[in-house]
């Protein structure tokens, strides 16, 4: 059996300095709801997800694509030009070798302003793939936690569009532990279709919640029919949040947040970066959060599908702000949450309080941000990995793998809502949307 390689592939993109007044145009797809300055509304005879603007990218220098999957932690940061990645490995018997690094690409140019598209899709399982056992990921040894028994709070996959002068990304961040390689590249290569964009301007991260559907199949899987919906409905959030840009302006915000560094050691990240996106009427299109600390609040003995604590602070967060909101995890590979001093009755309520303290200062700080004016710049790269760990390398045997290569992907990159089915039986709700912020509008699933 030959040894797997890990094959990473980042999209950088940051904003730099130097721009001028926004503009652009505004569309939206036939089974969504789009709203923003410019943008026309429609509903359709089923409910379908909606479409707003926001942006994916931290200012100046640093927005970094960060790839997990299964225990081993990776991330990456980097400016135009270069990049540098650090991985982490759990597993006892991990070595990671032999790294190549390909060419940059970098497009970059002057921006006459920014246009921004944001969709939100529910993927959560129904209680048919439910009764087919969806298992959850990154706690343990395959199969050893058993299938899900319901779903606690829905997962999304959020997807954010941004485009300047020097061209347009696409970002998704999904509510997974994982995609793997052969999920993320019939995601990327369908949104291409969908789009015209290059596949280089496309990427698919996870929140890497540990209470997650586990799509890449390392601790027990999906069933086929579940992991095609969540693809289909990566794919076609994607294209949705390109269709639904909108003229918009930036401001940016970094303030210190609580984490810990499970490992003791004193370089962890805490810094967090907001970003907020309004239409040129100054109304708000949406704020994206940044910030570095593993969703492992809820431990392996939870068995309900959950976003663990970054759902609660994307609720807060849209409910203060009125607007769609997304937490994108940072640098987290030993990053933990810093759960606030008290008395929880479970997990769930650990998980609030963490989640909550995240929102609320995000929310102070967005009244902080300055504005944001400057060129697009992305940059995508390839490169990879020799891995001598067994159970690597026998995930990548049995599929995880590319079908031409042995090799196995990793993409990184965080937010919930109320499951799909709020009478399903083993479902349990969050609060009705009729007694929510108008953001649970946005929050809905395709037929």
């Amino acid at each position: 059996m030959s040894t797997p390689r890990l094959l990473f592939v980042p999209l950088f993109f940051s904003l730099a300095c130097g721009g001028s007044d926004p503009g652009g145009s505004t569309g939206g797809t036939d089974d969504s709801t789009t709203t923003g300055p410019g943008a026309s509304t429609g509903t359709t005879d089923t409910p379908g997800p909606t479409s707003t603007g926001v942006d994916p990218t931290t200012p100046t220098s640093t927005t970094s694509a960060t790839t997990t999957t299964g225990d081993t932690d990776t991330t990456s940061t980097s400016s135009p030009v270069t990049s540098t990645t650090t991985s982490t490995t759990d597993g006892p018997d991990t070595t990671a070798t032999t790294t190549t690094s390909d060419t940059d690409t970098t497009t970059e140019g002057p921006v006459d302003g920014f246009l921004i598209g944001v969709h939100t899709a529910d993927v959560s399982p129904s209680d048919a793939h439910l009764d087919q056992n969806v298992y959850m990921g990154a706690y343990g040894a395959p199969f050893t936690r058993g299938p899900a028994q319901g779903v606690h709070d829905a997962v999304f996959a959020r997807s954010f569009a941004i485009e300047g002068d020097g061209g347009g990304v696409i970002m998704a961040i999904v509510d997974l532990p994982g995609m793997g390689n052969q999920n993320t590249r019939a995601v990327r290569q369908k949104v291409a279709e969908l789009t015209g964009l290059d596949e280089a301007q496309i990427l698919v991260g996870t929140t890497h919640s540990h209470s997650a559907p586990d799509l890449m199949g390392l601790w027990g899987g999906v069933p086929g029919d579940y992991r095609d919906f969540i693809n289909d409905e990566i794919a076609h959030s994607m294209a949705a949040a390109w269709d639904a840009r909108v003229p918009a302006t930036l401001a940016v915000a970094t303030i210190k947040a609580p984490n810990n560094n499970r490992r003791g050691w004193g370089f962890t990240d805490d810094d967090m970066t907001i970003l907020d996106a309004k239409d040129l009427e100054g109304n708000r299109i949406g704020t994206l959060v940044n910030f570095a600390a593993h969703p492992v609040i809820l431990g392996e003995d939870n068995k309900e599908i959950s976003c663990d604590y970054v759902g609660y602070s994307v609720q807060k967060i849209e409910a203060a702000l009125g607007a769609p909101a997304s937490l994108f995890n940072g640098a987290l590979g030993d990053a933990t949450p810093k759960v606030p001093d008290g008395q929880y009755p479970d997990d769930f309520a650990r998980a609030q309080a963490y989640g909550e303290l995240l929102a609320d200062i995000a929310i102070a700080a967005v009244e902080t941000a300055e504005p944001v004016e400057g060129s697009l710049v992305w940059s995508h790269t390839e490169w990879e990995q020799g891995v001598d760990n067994l159970l690597f390398q026998i995930a990548a045997q049995l599929g995880s793998s590319s079908s031409t290569s042995s090799r196995w992907a990793c993409r990184r990159s965080s937010p919930p809502r109320a499951p799909t089915s709020a009478s399903a039986p083993r479902s349990r709700a969050w609060p009705s949307p009729a007694s929510r912020s108008p953001a649970t509008a946005w929050r809905s699933r395709r037929p």
